[in-house]
């Protein structure tokens, strides 16, 4: 992991339940947590196309998530299945160009009182000043 972009990850994302920052290339270069190249690679993926990011979710640490909002370089949304106010929420923003020209990706997960209103804001700025 890099040094500068961990810590810089550590402080960011506080008030998150997981997170993760990565290239396209799967090196992970900050993350909470032991993030699996399969769920990294899918999350590549998942900006490409609308329809199957919505169909098929974003998977971090093995939990699934909806996508309910699609708006390139971002992609949020919630689990399903309790009441919201129990339900987490994840966010993902891809960068390009990234560190050392290649596109990066930092993915979140958030629980209430903390919504998407508040959390992808704070997402952007981390990639934007950071990746």
């Amino acid at each position: 992991m890099t040094s500068s972009v961990a810590a810089a990850a550590q402080q960011a994302f506080g008030d998150c339940v997981d997170y993760a920052v990565f290239t396209a290339s799967l090196d992970v270069l900050a993350a909470s947590y032991n993030a699996q190249p399969a769920e990294l690679q899918a999350l590549v993926r998942i900006l490409d196309d609308r329809e199957t990011a919505i169909k098929n979710g974003m998977t971090i640490n093995q939990q699934r998530y909806e996508v309910q909002r699609f708006h390139p370089p971002l992609a949020y949304g919630r689990t399903m299945g309790c009441a919201s106010e129990q339900s987490v929420g994840a966010a993902l923003c891809r960068v390009e160009p990234g560190i050392n020209g290649q596109p990066c990706f930092a993915v979140i997960t958030y629980r209430m009182p903390n919504l998407s209103s508040k959390m992808v804001p704070l997402l952007q700025q981390f990639c934007n000043t950071t990746l």
